[in-house]
C-alpha cells in the first residue's frame, strides 16, 4: 500500500508540474498578445487623433474666425484662440492664419497654448505645407512646431490643400499664387515599444 501511496504522489506532482508549465505558458503568451492589443489600440487613437486634429485646421477657419487679427502679445493672441482654424474655407488655407500659426509656435510658452487648443494631449506637434512638386521630401514651404528628433513614434497625416505661395522662387502677385499643396500634421511623443 505504500508503494501505491508513493505512486500516486508521483503522478499528482507530474500532473502538478504539467498544470504550471502549461498555465505558464498560456499566461505568457496571453500577456504577449494582450500587449500587442494594447499597442495597436493606442497607435489606432493616435492615428484618428492626428486625423481629427488636421481635417479641423484645414477645414475650419478657427475660433474666433479672424483669431489671426487679435492685437496683443503673442501670449495674448494664442490664449485668445478657442479653436484653431488655418481655412479661408475648405481646405484653402489662409495664408495669414498660417503665418501666425507658425509665428506663434515658435515660442515655448506660446507652442504648449497651442498644443492644448489642438487636443492632442501628451503628444507633439509638427505643423507643414509641402509642395506637391518638390524634389527634396524634406523641403516645405512653412512650417509651425517642433520637428520631431530622436527616438520617438510618429503619426503622419497628410491633406491635400490650396495654399498661397510662390513656386520656383517666382513673384507670381497674390492673386495667381494660389497653388496645389500638402499640409503634413505629425504628432509624436517618446512611447517606447518592444
Amino acid at each position: 500500500m505504500n508503494k501505491k501511496g508513493q505512486g500516486i504522489a508521483i503522478d499528482l506532482m507530474a500532473g502538478v508540474l504539467i498544470f504550471i508549465i502549461i498555465g505558464s505558458s498560456i499566461m505568457f503568451v496571453w500577456g504577449d498578445k494582450s500587449f500587442e492589443v494594447e499597442e495597436n489600440l493606442f497607435e489606432n487613437e493616435r492615428i484618428a487623433m492626428a486625423e481629427r486634429t488636421l481635417d479641423t485646421i484645414v477645414i475650419s477657419k478657427g475660433l474666433p474666425t479672424d483669431w489671426e487679427k487679435y492685437i496683443g502679445t503673442e501670449e495674448e493672441i494664442a490664449n485668445n484662440i478657442k479653436m484653431l482654424g488655418l481655412a479661408r474655407r475648405d481646405r484653402v488655407l489662409d495664408k495669414k492664419k498660417v503665418e501666425k500659426f507658425a509665428e506663434l509656435s515658435n515660442f515655448e510658452d506660446n507652442y504648449a497654448i497651442l498644443k492644448t487648443k489642438l487636443l492632442i494631449g501628451g503628444n507633439e506637434y509638427y505643423f507643414r505645407i509641402l509642395d506637391p512638386k518638390r524634389e527634396n521630401v524634406d523641403e516645405q514651404i512653412i512650417s509651425a512646431g517642433e520637428s520631431p528628433t530622436g527616438n520617438v513614434v510618429e503619426i503622419r497625416i497628410e491633406r491635400a490643400v490650396i495654399y498661397s505661395y510662390h513656386r520656383d522662387g517666382v513673384d507670381e502677385g497674390d492673386t495667381n499664387s494660389q497653388h496645389e499643396a500638402i499640409a503634413e500634421l505629425i504628432l509624436y511623443s517618446s512611447y517606447w515599444r518592444r
